[in-house]
């Protein structure tokens, strides 16, 4: 081959690079766009469902008020409010309040509210029938109003739902991204390591409401940046192979300088090679696309039993991916030295707290109760509280969960162990773990994952993961466990964790 047909071909490779970089910039930067839209867009939307829910409790009383009173006496039928409003049961309503003409309560059900804040909040927003908010005590409910008369009797109807921090983290389990509420005129509170998307929620009349901040992981457009950088040094590089081919021809040897060359070539195609592994870790950005989807579809009204469970397969499949996707990334992270932890003092009823709340759906759908017993005493643990609770303690409880058997019982224990260790055990009853699983438990290289007891699928990666966290916080980890064929009465799993504590 000719150093002129050579260079051509070099020239041609060098252009053709440059062309995909620029495709795949573009193509991963529109989709970590796309991804902020559809996770703000369930945000939103699982705020106006309450919304949504607030005004319908609404239109339900006006309807059936006539069946709400009783003829003998004029007044309402106690035993018919509200959760004799047949309809939508839901977590969109936490609460609700009949008062009579002089704001004295007749009936409360949920969260209570103070006599000062129900009297500020009707006397200064709600004057019709409606969706609004009210501060109360530097939080903020949100709720519907209506006034009736019944009877020749004034009555003060209000459905509410606390817009607070649990609001907050329910939001986060559903997409993973942190969230803040805030009055319309109200700045959003910085956070290092995040960028900060708003949104302003209006009410049923199109009003404005309440302002929502998202927050995104800075380390995603950093990402991006770090994958500009790799491009351009790997079209330089190429940039360079077209330069030497200019003196090919003009020394000896030249049998052996087109092989070194050949070698250089063969060294850029694995460089692309590599950076096409890199991207495919943006497959997970096209998963939370399908995900976002999913759930929006699902929170459609009307849709049948059929379309439903298939929707709800989608999502479960998508969440088993994007789980091994982030276990991946976050062990390689670990052991590159990569991953930053944040260790500080840490109250441990704050992350059992965060667990229960995370685990209460699996929990209730199969049957399971989470018994704690926290004897620290005000101690607090030393670790990184975002990867304690998702790689070590969500994890463990995780697996309990699965290898429980319906109907049984799940111990969290938490003692001091000794002057520099506190002791917290998982434990359940369930399937067990088998003796030649046991034996390699923490190697991620063996297939150690099996199917649940009622089916659920698993990685594999759970333990071994579990115990690099817990290593890299200074702690330790041991499981002790029976199977059920090798013993038919005593059989479960228990896993014990030291941590540092102060």
């Amino acid at each position: 081959m000719s150093v002129k047909n050579l260079r051509i071909i070099s020239l041609t490779l060098l252009l053709a690079g440059l062309i995909g970089y620029i495709w795949m910039y573009r193509q991963t930067e529109q989709a970590l766009v796309q991804k902020q839209l559809v996770l703000q867009t369930i945000h939103k939307n699982y705020l106006n469902n309450i919304l949504e829910h607030l005004q319908q409790e609404i239109d339900d009383f006006t309807q059936m008020e006539k069946q709400l009173s009783d003829p003998a006496t004029g007044s309402l039928k106690n035993n018919l409010l509200p959760s004799g409003l047949k309809g939508r049961p839901s977590r969109a309503i936490e609460g609700a309040l009949i008062l009579d003409d002089n704001l004295d309560v007749l009936y409360e059900r949920g969260p209570r509210l103070f006599t000062d804040s129900r009297g500020f909040c009707l006397l200064t927003d709600a004057s019709s029938e409606g969706v609004y908010t009210c501060p109360i005590y530097k939080n903020t409910v949100l709720y519907s109003y209506l006034k009736r008369e019944i009877n020749n009797k004034i009555y003060n109807i209000i459905f509410y739902r606390a817009v607070n921090d649990s609001l907050a983290r329910e939001m986060e389990a559903l997409t993973g991204i942190p969230v803040a509420f805030m009055g319309v005129d109200d700045p959003a509170p910085q956070r290092e390591g995040y960028e900060i998307k708003e949104l302003l929620l209006t009410d049923v009349n199109n009003q404005p409401l309440i302002k929502l901040a998202s927050y995104f992981p800075t380390r995603e457009s950093h990402h991006l940046q770090r994958l500009q950088i790799v491009v351009l040094l790997i079209l330089v590089m190429q940039g360079l192979a077209l330069w030497a081919t200019d003196n090919l021809g003009e020394t000896a040897g030249l049998a052996a300088r087109l092989k070194e060359k050949n070698d250089k070539i063969q060294k850029i195609s694995r460089q692309r090679e590599t950076l096409v592994r890199v991207l495919s870790h943006d497959l997970k950005n096209y998963l939370t696309r399908i995900l976002g989807q999913t759930e929006l579809a699902l929170m459609e009204t009307g849709l049948s039993a059929s379309l439903t469970k298939r929707l709800k397969k989608i999502r479960e499949s998508v969440d088993r991916q994007t789980e091994l996707i982030s276990t991946v990334s976050r062990q390689v992270a670990l052991e590159s030295g990569k991953l930053q932890l944040d260790i500080r003092e840490v109250k441990i009823e704050a992350l059992l707290h965060e667990v229960r709340d995370i685990f209460a759906e699996r929990l209730e759908q199969k049957q399971l109760s989470l018994e704690i017993d926290n004897r620290l005493n005000g101690h607090h643990l030393l670790v990184d509280p975002l990867s304690f609770n998702q790689n070590v303690l969500g994890n463990l409880v995780s697996n309990a969960i699965k290898f429980s058997f319906p109907g049984e019982s799940i111990h969290i224990r938490s003692r001091v162990e000794n002057e520099k260790f506190v002791r917290i055990e998982i434990e359940d009853h369930g399937m067990g773990i088998p003796e030649e699983l046991r034996r390699n438990i923490w190697d991620e290289n063996k297939r150690t994952h099996r199917p649940g007891t009622s089916g659920e699928e698993g990685t594999g990666f759970g333990m071994p993961l579990a115990k690099k966290f817990t290593e890299a916080q200074g702690g330790s980890i041991h499981i002790e466990s029976e199977s059920i064929d090798e013993n038919t009465e005593r059989h479960g799993t228990r896993v014990i964790l030291k941590i540092p504590y102060n």
